[in-house]
């Protein structure tokens, strides 16, 4: 039962939790002290960003298998100390939007295993700081709309950042292609 954690652990600076989830912490988002965040197989069904976002020391946040709606929406002002942002195997997730003034500090983003997406984050072009982009196992759709000679607006939206890495697998092996 992590809601009647009590006391709060204050100093916290990491905290990973694997596992089923019925509800999630309620206390979570007053560790302000906090670094990073994993969580992973929790498989949380609300979308519990609004209270994480104004972590004021949150450095990493890894959600693996931590969430099965559509949608993640990272709005204007949240995650400010955010620099590594990893989205892994997120059941049912169509679409990440990026609001202007969101995780302004964020070097990486990595997404995997999301069949369904079928654009780039909206709003990407918002993350100015934003070194590495790496997609592994995505869909053919989205990884089309990335071709160079093409020159979507995808494409465009992504083309300020100096790394974009895809990662797929051909015959039972990793390969990567840089864009």
């Amino acid at each position: 039962d992590l809601q009647s954690v009590s006391p709060v652990p204050r100093f916290l600076q990491q905290l990973y939790l694997i596992g089923r989830l019925e509800e999630f912490p309620l206390w979570i988002p007053s560790l302000h002290g906090l670094v990073r965040l994993r969580l992973g197989c929790s498989k949380l069904r609300d979308d519990h960003l609004q209270s994480l976002q104004e972590l004021p020391n949150l450095a990493k946040l890894a959600l693996e298998q931590a969430y099965e709606g559509e949608g993640l929406c990272f709005n204007a002002g949240g995650f400010q100390r955010l620099k590594h942002l990893n989205l892994y195997k997120l059941k049912g997730l169509r679409w990440v939007k990026v609001k202007e003034g969101a995780m302004p500090h964020l070097e990486t983003l990595t997404i995997r295993n999301r069949e369904l997406m079928e654009e780039v984050p909206l709003g990407i072009e918002h993350l100015k700081n934003l070194q590495t982009f790496e997609l592994c196992e995505m869909s053919e759709k989205l990884i089309s709309k990335l071709d160079r000679e093409v020159q979507d607006e995808d494409y465009r939206n992504i083309a300020h950042i100096p790394e974009v890495r895809i990662w797929y697998r051909e015959h039972h092996q990793w390969k990567v292609k840089f864009l």
